[in-house]
């Protein structure tokens, strides 16, 4: 594959099964205890995919195992901070659904070094938690 298909092709694994996320965590060494960190997920049956996005654009990945016995075991692919922001960056132009979240995220993730205030970031979660709410349109 080319590098442009390559990007392409994440791209609609992004806005199909990604999850571009802003949560809290807690650390000692943050506001109150609580740190917030922006983070990109693609959760899927097929280890391969998660493998292969590992083998792309760096990051983790780790399996969920269900305590129902007739489900197959969930993998996840994770980038979190500015490596996930810098992915974000590369297949923007590709994504047809998940643009205004990309985008977010990235401007979250320079407000870590333009020292953004604590409320201003987490403005910025609450406003990605609730693009990424679905609603359901009567």
């Amino acid at each position: 594959m080319k590098r442009a298909e390559v990007l392409a092709y994440t791209a609609g694994i992004i806005d199909g099964e990604g999850s571009i996320q802003i949560t809290r965590t807690k650390r000692k060494d943050s506001y109150n205890g609580v740190a917030l960190e922006m983070r990109v997920l693609v959760g899927n049956t097929k280890e391969w995919l998660c493998q292969w996005l590992k083998m792309q654009f760096g990051g983790s990945v780790s399996v969920w195992k269900s305590q129902k016995p007739n489900w197959n075991p969930c993998y996840v692919w994770q980038l979190r901070g500015q490596k996930a922001s810098e992915f974000l960056g590369t297949i923007k132009p590709f994504l047809q659904l998940k643009g205004e979240q990309a985008d977010l995220a990235i401007q979250f993730e320079k407000g870590k070094n333009e020292s953004s205030t604590y409320i201003l970031r987490e403005a910025q979660r609450i406003l990605m938690r609730s693009m990424n709410t679905k609603r359901v349109k009567v």
